[in-house]
C-alpha cells in the first residue's frame, strides 16, 4: 500500500520510538515524515540513530498541531496518509485490515480505527457525533469527562452504541488514514487551530462536502492519551477553550460564541488559581 504517515511531536522523545517501531512494523516501505515543534527534546537524536529513513523537520517555534501536521503532510507524495499522534502505537495486522477495508470501501474519505487507552478500553473521542453548544460548553468548563455517562454525553461519545463498523461524524485526530490528494483539496487541517478542536472541524468540512468517515473496529491502535499535554497543561487548557470558542464560529453556530468565551474566561482564572494552591 502506498502510504505515507505524518506524526507532529512536542516532547514527545518518551514515546516517538515505541511509535515509529509500530509504524514500520505494519508498513516497512511507509515514507515517515516527523515536524517536532520545537521543543528542544531528543526527539530528532533518536530517529537519526535508529530511524534513518524517517525524515525529520524541525521548527524553529512551535507551530501548532494544525500547522505543524499540514507541513508533515505536504513533504509526503503517497497516495494516502496517515495522521498520527507520537504517543499513539498501531497493533499487529492495522495494514492487512487497512488494505482489506480500502478495497472494500474506496469511496470513503476517511478510515477511522478503533482507539484504545493502555488498559484496552475505548477512548473518549475515538468516535462522536458532531458537537452542540451545549457539549462546547461543558468541553470549555472542562467537566464533560466527569459527566461522561450522562445521556447527553453518551450520545456525544456514542457509548450508547457498540463498537461496530459504522460510518460516523467526527473520528480523533490521534490516527486517521486519507488520500493524500483529498486532503489537499481540502485544505488539510485548519491552522487557525494551535491546539485540539482541529480534527472536529475537518470533519466537519468533509461532511459539508458530501464525503463519509468510516469506523473500522478491526484497525487497531493504542494511545497514552495527552502524554505531551501533561507536560504543559495551561498551554494545552487555554489553546482548547480558544478551540472551543473557534469551532462554534467554525460550524456556523457563532451566537454562542460570547457565553463559550465567557465560560472560557471563567475556567482559565479556576485553572490557575488551582494551580497557585496545589502547585
Amino acid at each position: 500500500m502506498d502510504i505515507g504517515v505524518a506524526i507532529v511531536t512536542y516532547q514527545s522523545d518518551n514515546t516517538i520510538e515505541a511509535c515509529l517501531e509500530s509504524v514500520y512494523r505494519e508498513f516497512p516501505n511507509a515514507s515517515v515524515c516527523v515536524l517536532e515543534n520545537a521543543s528542544g527534546d531528543r526527539t530528532p537524536k533518536i530517529i537519526e540513530e535508529r530511524f534513518k529513513r524517517t525524515k525529520v523537520i524541525v521548527s524553529d517555534r512551535n507551530l501548532g498541531f494544525a500547522k505543524g501536521m499540514n507541513r508533515a503532510v505536504s513533504e509526503i507524495e503517497s497516495e494516502y496518509i496517515m495522521v498520527l499522534n507520537p504517543d499513539c502505537f498501531l497493533m499487529p495486522g492495522f495494514a492487512v485490515c487497512l488494505e482489506e477495508t480500502v478495497k472494500e470501501n474506496p469511496n470513503v474519505a476517511i478510515y477511522a480505527p478503533l482507539i484504545t487507552n493502555v488498559d484496552g478500553n475505548e477512548s473518549t473521542h475515538c468516535r462522536r457525533r458532531f458537537p452542540t453548544p451545549l457539549i462546547i460548553a461543558l468541553e470549555t468548563l472542562g467537566v464533560s469527562r466527569r459527566l461522561k455517562n450522562t445521556g447527553v454525553m453518551r450520545r456525544y461519545l456514542m457509548t450508547d452504541e457498540p463498537p461496530t463498523k459504522q460510518h460516523i461524524e467526527v473520528c480523533t485526530g490521534a490516527c486517521f488514514i486519507m488520500r493524500k490528494n483529498l486532503y489537499d483539496d481540502i485544505g488539510g487541517f485548519d491552522e487557525d487551530f494551535f491546539l485540539l478542536g482541529e480534527d472536529v472541524e475537518l470533519c466537519f468540512r468533509i461532511s459539508q462536502k458530501g464525503h463519509r468517515i468510516l469506523f473500522v473496529p478491526d484497525m487497531r491502535a493504542t494511545h497514552i492519551e495527552g502524554e505531551s499535554r501533561k507536560k504543559v497543561p495551561y498551554l494545552v487548557f487555554r489553546a482548547g477553550v480558544d478551540s472551543m470558542v473557534n469551532l462554534l464560529k467554525k460550524m456556523g453556530m457563532g451566537g454562542f460564541s460570547a457565553v463559550v468565551y465567557l465560560l472560557g474566561v471563567i475556567s482559565k482564572i479556576v485553572f490557575r488559581v488551582k494551580r497557585v494552591f496545589t502547585g
